[in-house]
């Protein structure tokens, strides 16, 4: 968990992030499900996509915008497109990790 959690915070200094933000300081959450590093732990996008709208939207977000990626399912605030950086984004990872990032207030 330690290692994951620090690769994470040098991907998004370095901004290799599932969404690019705005720039300034982030509030960065991560959420880590122990089974998540259990070798038994299957890969299930079908969960993540069939929750109820409104239940994984980013820190302060009052509405976002959501799509599929290779890691797994990403909600943001804003366009999210290369002519407008977003300014939060939730990351939920196939095996149940959450990564939530946003400008902080």
């Amino acid at each position: 968990m330690r290692k994951f959690k620090t690769e994470r915070m040098s991907q998004i200094i370095a901004e290799e992030t599932p969404m690019r933000l705005q720039a300034g300081p982030k509030t960065i959450l991560h959420i880590v499900p122990l089974e998540s590093f259990s070798a038994a732990t299957k890969a299930d996008l079908k969960a993540a996509s069939a929750l109820p709208a409104g239940l994984l939207y980013p820190l302060g977000a009052g509405g976002y915008n959501s799509r599929v990626n290779l890691d797994g399912l990403v909600t943001f605030t804003g366009m999210g497109l290369a002519h407008s950086n977003a300014s939060a984004y939730l990351q939920l990872y196939r095996n149940g990790i959450i990564e939530t990032v946003a400008l902080a207030r």
